[in-house]
């Protein structure tokens, strides 16, 4: 198993100021965006990747616990950057500083199941997996991608999840072409249960890297998505990664504005609030469409 990241810019440091980025602004809404920093309070999020910044200021106040199945021993700060990024999309709190995240008051775990080089294996995200149904997450984002083959013990894993009432969300994969042809999403994202996610440009289109496929369920930005990294830093990063923690953030908002909805409650909700980019109901480049959690009638 391997983080599913394209590529990074370089680090960089903000002034003083907060900035809200134009990719939480599109799943948002722009006059949304930054007003309401209590949304996702009391979602349980677990990011299964390579740990989180645990001393990040944007980070530190909303994590919540976590566990580290690379050094058992230890807590799971990230060696690596890419789960303090997917966190960050998630959840970085609204501070006046830094950035914002999709659900800014929401409390994430830190689930470790990458190493330092964004390395792992099919047991210890098993284990990452686990731990999220003992300790009762509302969403598992998994921004990580293996083969297009599931093994029997992954699937009985995701399936006991998705039965305990956990919505898990997932990287679809960045093996996607220029044409958009073929099915290359890749597990856990090509299982029934989870939430495949694709990304998206700027102009909302896929991103070429996207993978595709008739797996695929909803899309969101993808492409030099600026967020949280270690030591208190800032990166720009592409990926479905990226893309993946804004359904979860938007998950979470639903969550919240609605605590009874089950996970299959949450997914409809999902597909219903898209907003469509093509003439499809679903369509195997962006699933039901760019995920929102505002539509015109207001918002959750």
């Amino acid at each position: 198993m391997d983080k599913n990241i394209l590529r990074q810019r370089k680090l960089c440091r903000l002034g003083g100021t907060q900035i809200i980025t134009w990719n939480v602004k599109r799943v948002l809404g722009e006059e949304q965006a930054g007003r309401y920093p209590n949304l996702g309070k009391g979602v349980r999020v677990g990011v299964i990747d390579t740990g989180i910044d645990l001393t990040h200021p944007d980070l530190a106040n909303n994590v919540q616990g976590g566990v580290n199945f690379i050094q058992t021993d230890q807590p799971p700060q990230d060696e690596n950057g890419h789960g303090t990024h997917v966190a960050g999309i998630i959840g970085a709190r609204n501070s006046r500083t830094g950035i914002i995240g999709v659900a800014p008051a929401v409390s994430l775990y830190a689930i470790k199941v990458l190493d330092k080089d964004g390395l792992g294996s099919m047991r210890t995200l098993i284990h990452g997996i686990k731990w999220g149904i003992d300790n009762r997450m509302d969403i598992l984002n998994i921004s990580i991608t293996g083969e297009t083959s599931s093994p029997p013990e992954l699937v009985e894993i995701i399936e006991l999840a998705t039965k305990k009432g956990i919505l898990v969300i997932a990287a679809s994969g960045n093996r996607g072409n220029l044409r958009g042809k073929g099915d290359c999403v890749e597990s856990p994202a090509r299982l029934p249960s989870v939430e495949a996610v694709a990304a998206l440009d700027r102009q909302n289109r896929r991103a070429l890297f996207s993978a595709t496929g008739p797996e695929i369920n909803i899309a969101a930005p993808g492409v030099q998505i600026l967020s949280t990294y270690l030591d208190g830093q800032y990166a720009k990063m592409s990926g479905t990664s990226m893309a993946a923690p804004h359904v979860s953030g938007v998950a979470a908002l639903l969550k919240c504005a609605y605590p009874q909805a089950n996970n299959k409650k949450l997914r409809l909700l999902l597909h219903r609030q898209a907003r469509r980019l093509t003439s499809k109901r679903m369509d195997r480049l962006t699933g039901a469409g760019l995920v929102r959690a505002w539509t015109k009638r207001g918002r959750v």
